[in-house]
């Protein structure tokens, strides 16, 4: 489904909100109503606090497509979520040599200064039970890594701090519940439907009659895009014509009709449009979506 806004900000040429409504990567189950998030093993043992942090991550996610249920007995069109979780931490402690300024003295005296450098790793077996049957109807998997001295925290505001130093490190229990959110919203990613918004800017003509039509489509007459096709037959070279219509394609819902004009505006622009070429990807992407949908 695309839906339409348009408006003229300002502006003689009108703004097209598109939003395109896109299939989960991984449906959940035909018939799905409601879903429960259930047990998941952790490994190691002592990780076990892991598994709390990533079911209350995914009832959050899910709950904005469809009702989430508790531990009680769950109605019959609930699937089911469970799974398994691998944690890994590690700590490398040492030292390093500096230097640093002694002001009383005026030189520079050598010494040691303590390092860390933290690292961890997640890794997220999700297994979707079909509703009211227990019986298995896909897994997925999710991994998220993390190292302290690519942390932008670690470096400080400015990027000026040493990227080892121990004081600026975050906790490893922290850093853990970061990489299980992230997998939780991965997997929530899945499993339920997606949408692409843009906002294209359509381009004033130099044409009174295309102007006319931008107007009109502006006030939500997508039918005046129209207009803009029969032009373009007259002025086929007319790359801002073209993108226009490729937008009212596109706001129509006809894309691939839009992913050729978009095509075209790149080629006779000499691939310099940097709008037409990112409109082109964002269609191609939509399609390519719903196809593998």
């Amino acid at each position: 489904m695309v839906l339409l806004l348009a408006g003229c900000a300002g502006c003689s040429a009108p703004v097209l909100s598109v939003r395109h409504a896109l299939p989960a990567a991984l449906p959940m189950p035909a018939g799905t109503e409601a879903v429960r998030v259930g047990r998941f093993s952790v490994t190691p043992a002592g990780e076990q606090a892991a598994a709390a942090v990533l079911v209350d991550a995914l009832r959050e996610r899910l709950s904005a497509h469809w009702t989430v249920v508790g531990d009680g007995p769950a109605p019959a069109k609930a699937a089911e979520i469970a799974g398994d979780i691998r944690v890994v931490t590690d700590d490398a402690r040492g030292t390093r040599p500096i230097r640093r300024y002694d002001q009383a003295t005026g030189t520079w005296v050598s010494g040691e200064a303590p390092t860390l450098v933290r690292t961890a790793s997640v890794h997220v077996t999700f297994r979707v039970a079909r509703p009211g049957s227990g019986g298995p109807a896909f897994t997925a998997e999710t991994d998220r890594a993390y190292r302290s001295t690519d942390d932008p925290r670690v470096r400080g505001e400015l990027g000026l701090g040493r990227p080892d130093s121990p004081d600026r490190v975050p906790p490893a229990e922290g850093v853990v519940r970061e990489l299980l959110a992230a997998c939780a919203a991965e997997f929530a990613g899945m499993v339920a439907p997606q949408a692409v918004t843009a906002e294209i800017k359509t381009r004033a003509s130099l044409n009174g009659t295309a102007n006319k039509a931008l107007k009109a489509i502006g006030e939500g007459n997508l039918e005046a895009g129209m207009i803009l096709d029969a032009l373009l037959e007259q002025h086929p070279d007319d790359i801002n014509l073209r993108f226009n219509l490729a937008a009212v394609l596109e706001a129509a819902g006809d894309l691939d009709a839009a992913l050729a004009q978009y095509k075209a505006v790149v080629e006779r622009s000499g691939g310099k449009d940097a709008e037409a070429a990112a409109a082109a990807d964002r269609v191609a992407r939509v399609l390519a979506r719903r196809k593998a949908g």
